[in-house]
């Protein structure tokens, strides 16, 4: 282990470490195919930049509001827990609902599986008896 006597001398070689440059033939392939495929995106996005239209624009659109109902369901469940359980704080309730609660648990499958908002509503409707709104 090299000792410092200065902060420039730390610095330097610090510098100099962070910066190296590996040989490509001395990287692994996994590194190499991580390197090709980040490029790809790269590539893509430049490549397509601006070229969006009104139809992807609007498929967008739906994901994003279909995401944020799904989340609102989500945390109608976790408020429902929050108020069964008030020493709970909301980050704790979230993941008691993820875990836990048998409801929560169900949809936070759901949701993460890419299931429809359809099936997501029928889902907490059975569960519970009431809309998943």
């Amino acid at each position: 282990m090299v000792r410092y006597v200065s902060l420039n001398e730390f610095m330097h070689d610090f510098a100099a470490g962070a910066t190296a440059q590996i040989p490509w033939d001395k990287t692994t392939t996994t590194y190499q195919r991580a390197v090709r495929r980040e490029q790809r995106r790269i590539t893509d996005f430049y490549k397509n930049f601006g070229k969006t239209t009104a139809a992807d624009r609007a498929k967008q659109k739906k994901f994003a509001q279909d995401d944020q109902r799904k989340a609102k369901i989500f945390n109608s469940v976790v408020n429902r827990v929050q108020k069964q359980h008030p020493e709970l704080s909301h980050i704790k309730a979230r993941n008691y609902a993820r875990t836990k609660d048998p409801v929560g648990k169900k949809v936070f499958s759901l949701i993460h599986n890419g299931s429809s908002l359809k099936q997501i509503r029928s889902a907490v409707k059975a569960s519970t008896g009431r809309s998943g709104n």
